[in-house]
């Protein structure tokens, strides 16, 4: 009796369990893109930019180094899965057919410096 309450506990669970498709990782993805390049990092083509911050905001601060701050780590270390995941994106939209523009310019401003 165990074990038929056992298998139909578990068969009642593998059935309800949700797992992630495709529009929601896609929709997850460009949310945490957008807080990167926002939030993270100011892109552009000048000495410190297009870099991944390791602290911001208030943290930042504390160290004198105002909003945007690279204190406390190597960023350069971070640079190489960030150009990755550029190098991705573009594939993706390029074989999409859509815009690459934004994703060249930030692939460009780091090799630039």
């Amino acid at each position: 009796m165990k074990k038929i309450i056992l298998a139909i506990t578990l068969i009642y669970f593998c059935l309800n369990a949700i797992a992630q498709t495709d529009d929601i990782n896609h929709r997850k993805y460009w949310y945490y893109r957008s807080r990167l390049t926002n939030d993270f990092m100011k892109i552009g083509p000048n000495q410190g930019e297009s870099l991944p911050m390791s602290v911001r905001g208030k943290y930042a601060n504390n160290y004198g180094a105002g909003e945007y701050s690279q204190v406390g780590t190597d960023v350069v270390s971070q640079l190489g899965p960030y150009i990755c995941v550029l190098a991705t994106e573009y594939k993706l939209l390029k074989d999409n057919s859509q815009h690459t523009d934004s994703t060249l310019r930030e692939l460009y401003y780091p090799a630039g410096w």
